[in-house]
């Protein structure tokens, strides 16, 4: 478990608004579909449904979000 004292949680929630921004630039959803109808037979990966919609969503305003994380 990891934490922070009082004193340094604005570079806690920075970190935290960071590393969600990297894990999310990629396309995370797609490369798991991917990956699941790799392991599937044809057949079986044919009957996956598609991936939903893209949001709206920009990454980078996560960064001035002031209630990203509580």
């Amino acid at each position: 478990m990891n934490g922070t004292h009082a004193c340094d949680t604005d570079l806690l929630h920075a970190a935290i608004r960071e590393a969600f921004i990297e894990q999310y630039e990629r396309d995370v959803l797609g490369e798991f579909l991917d990956e699941l109808r790799a392991q599937l037979e044809p057949d079986l990966a044919a009957q996956l449904p598609p991936l939903p919609p893209v949001g709206t969503l920009e990454l980078a305003s996560v960064r001035e979000a002031r209630y990203f994380f509580a």
